[in-house]
């Protein structure tokens, strides 16, 4: 089971847009916030170029993303809480004996704190955050990187995500994806998974006869 965090197990996808507009706005770049919410779920290495054409390990670059951490940090996350029965569905999961893997455009200081707020720590195997990919989703990689770690072939993984970034990039991986909707996106926008549902407590009310058992 590959999990994203953001948007998936922790209602944190508008706190990372606010964090993301604030450090683009003190380094003369004005955007709405919903034009930076729609790229929330790639990675700095993504976000940067899409949005201003800076690529993040350039010097602009690197100060943007520098602010929006202290942003975070300081702003955002002791606000932040995981979704109705996120821990609840990753302790099933562990249960029925699969193997669990994050795999996370967010860094590895940010997915520490986000696995002691959701309260899973304990049932995580595997985790992959963009500090340890060349590039984070929609690109592939960090889907790839979890399946290496994992050392399952991508017809036994199923993903679960909340953007068209994690669907494109398990996609690409080769990996079937079950989609949430909490993160923010509609049903159009998540089309290509193979299954969606609300959150973390529809797929537990609908598990006996979701991807995850077929």
């Amino acid at each position: 089971m590959i999990l994203d965090i953001d948007g998936t197990l922790l209602d944190s996808n508008d706190a990372h847009a606010n964090a993301w507009k604030s450090s683009l706005e003190k380094h003369g770049h004005i955007f709405s916030f919903e034009e930076v919410r729609r790229c929330i779920g790639m990675g700095a290495d993504q976000l940067l170029p899409a949005l201003v054409g800076i690529e993040s390990d350039s010097e602009a670059g690197k100060a943007i993303i520098k602010e929006r951490g202290r942003i975070f940090q300081h702003d955002s996350l002791a606000d932040l809480k995981a979704f109705p029965e996120a821990k609840e569905m990753v302790e099933e999961f562990s249960n029925l004996g699969l193997k669990i893997c994050v795999a996370t455009s967010s860094n590895q200081k940010d997915l520490k704190s986000f696995l002691k707020i959701i309260g899973i720590e304990s049932w995580i195997d595997i985790a992959v955050t963009s500090d340890e990919v060349s590039k984070s989703k929609p690109a592939p990689d960090l889907i790839l990187a979890a399946l290496e770690k994992s050392g399952l072939a991508a017809g036994e993984c199923v993903m679960i995500g909340d953007t068209p970034y994690d669907i494109r990039a398990a996609k690409e991986a080769g990996v079937h994806t079950v989609a949430f909707r909490c993160g923010g996106w509609g049903d159009q926008s998540l089309s290509g998974a193979s299954e969606i549902y609300g959150g973390p407590a529809d797929l537990r009310k609908n598990l006996s006869h979701s991807l995850i058992f077929s």
